[in-house]
């Protein structure tokens, strides 16, 4: 093999690595159904969260709360991790979790929590139905205490999920890149 043809080997091979490297995999299309002893399917997603708690109703400290961010999430209820992304694709805080604990990783700092459900509670000032959202993210329509989500646009990526009770009332806006 020549030069040239080395260089170009060694192109087309970088190529492949980056095109695979970016490649992402399909959210799981498999349904839980809230019976069974299996956790709800562990999937890898990307997208763009909101959530925003109704200032009319919540405590001091989550007071007319919103938070708009690019996310990638990966793993189940419960083991997993959940990165946020500011608008210039730097990590603005990463939460990871296992049936032992959950650690938010931010600015430099690792903070640890008993609970996903405690981590986010801090977090958001809300209580997030992890296991739920897995659920919603893969198709299916899971009734939680409080919450109801739309899943009326799961074909184009979209869920939305509304908690009315207890208050403050919450709506979390999910967009899933296909």
């Amino acid at each position: 093999m020549n030069f040239a043809q080395k260089c170009i080997f060694s192109a087309l091979l970088n190529a492949i690595f980056i095109v695979a490297g970016c490649a992402y995999p399909e959210p799981p299309t498999g349904q839980y159904d809230g019976k069974s002893a299996e956790l709800p399917l562990a999937g890898k997603y990307r997208g763009r969260i909101a959530l925003k708690i109704d200032p009319a109703a919540a405590s001091d400290e989550s007071r007319g709360q919103s938070f708009s961010a690019e996310f990638e999430l990966s793993g189940n209820a419960q083991t997993g991790e959940l990165v946020f992304f500011s608008p210039l694709g730097s990590i603005v805080a990463a939460l990871s979790w296992t049936p032992q604990t959950a650690l938010l990783h931010q600015g430099g700092e690792i903070q640890n929590f008993d609970s996903l459900g405690a981590l986010l509670k801090q977090s958001t000032g809300a209580d997030i139905p992890v296991a739920s959202l897995f659920s919603w993210l893969a198709g299916k329509n899971v009734a939680i205490n409080g919450w109801q989500a739309d899943l009326s646009q799961y074909d184009s990526g979209r869920l939305i999920a509304r908690r009315t009770v207890p208050t403050p009332a919450v709506e979390m806006r999910v967009i899933v890149e296909k």
